[in-house]
């Protein structure tokens, strides 16, 4: 098997191309007068702000009017019933789910044109922007593997559920700006094993398995590689390789499954080997010889690690008397610039790359 660019349309794209370019507009507080028209749903909130945008939408924090609860209001185009029901999937994956590292489902409504997903609110920002804006090349091995806990835990609890997410990356993470809590979100691509049939390739090449790359339907072993490759983001600052390096799709294929995370170099130097060891595994190109969440949450560096402590990142820090850190007064290690809205409800910053094979 080959893999070969991108071939196959979406259903997005396959609209776009035959509807105007005038419907695909997406509704926010400029035009709300427009959707309360027929969304009374929508009269039950006060948009706040736009707090960011994907690929099928833009996310707004709001309060709903009845109790001042902040939410997060996902608006995404839906022009027909094909459309909501894409929309839809999401609210259904997580209306069903109960974790405290995975963001929550509150309701689901539709106006002629828009779909809106109501989401719990969690501020701070990405992942993959915390670790830029720490003033630290990466991560400390300890608030990795306070962090790396709640992943695994949150992925874990799909795959106990028979879900998979099938785009776990760095920009799909939320986390507070002290570091303390962690949130999976964006299920827009997430499905249920229940529901049968073989998963479509879709989902983000840079963070996909090599089986997957191959042609693959992606399982909970692909979520592991993705998770893996966020823990090795915390612990170096960065991924192993960049996809925009290799000319096609099939040479970054080749790099990954050539040359194995060693975890060998400078940047490993002071990296315990038990957080090594959790790379490799994680990593390994054999989806065989990936272990699953629960396995993961078990192993050496996870299950014996000290708990929690600020100090690479924690300026002006404050102890309780026993010596813990005391997280109200710790001066946020990163903070939202103007310029770069942050997506609350995890959808991906960048468009959503469907993968197809060919023999």
């Amino acid at each position: 098997m080959a893999a070969t660019a991108p071939s196959r349309e979406g259903l997005l794209q396959r609209r776009r191309r035959k509807l105007p370019a005038t419907l695909f507009k997406t509704w926010g507080p400029e035009t709300s007068n427009v959707i309360e028209e027929d969304c009374d749903a929508l009269k039950t909130y006060q948009i706040i702000e736009r707090i960011g945008h994907g690929s099928s939408g833009q996310v707004y924090q709001a309060e709903k009017k009845e109790d001042g609860t902040t939410v997060a209001l996902k608006f995404m185009t839906a022009i027909d019933q094909d459309m909501i029901q894409m929309r839809r999937s999401e609210y259904q994956i997580l209306r069903d789910l109960d974790h405290p590292n995975i963001v929550r489902a509150l309701d689901f409504f539709c106006s002629a044109r828009t779909a809106v997903l109501v989401l719990s609110y969690h501020p701070g920002g990405t992942l993959s922007q915390a670790i830029r804006a720490s003033g630290c090349p990466h991560f400390s091995e300890e608030v990795a593997r306070h962090l790396c806990r709640m992943l695994f835990a949150a992925v874990d609890y799909l795959h106990q559920h028979r879900i998979v997410h099938r785009d776990v990356k760095a920009d799909n993470i939320l986390v507070s700006e002290d570091l303390s809590d962690l949130h999976l979100a964006d299920f827009n691509t997430a499905r249920s094993l229940l529901d049968g049939g073989s998963l479509t390739m879709t989902g983000t090449v840079e963070y996909s398995a090599p089986e997957v790359l191959a042609g693959e339907s992606p399982s909970e072993l692909h979520d592991i590689w993705g998770a893996g490759l966020c823990l090795h983001m915390m612990l170096t600052g960065a991924l192993p390789r960049r996809s925009a390096k290799y000319p096609t799709l099939a040479a970054f294929h080749d790099a990954v499954t050539a040359k194995p995370v060693d975890c060998q170099g400078a940047e490993w130097s002071e990296v315990s080997q038990d957080a090594k060891d959790t790379v490799r595994r994680c990593l390994a190109v054999s989806k065989e010889e990936r272990p699953a969440a629960m396995t993961v949450l078990k192993m050496p560096w996870l299950a014996n690690g000290g708990g929690y402590l600020v100090t690479k990142f924690a300026r002006n820090r404050s102890l309780s008397s026993d010596g813990a850190p005391d997280l109200p007064h710790l001066r946020p290690p990163f903070q939202r610039a103007s310029s770069e809205p942050i997506d609350v409800s995890g959808h991906p910053r960048t468009e959503l790359t469907e993968i197809s094979v060919t023999a």
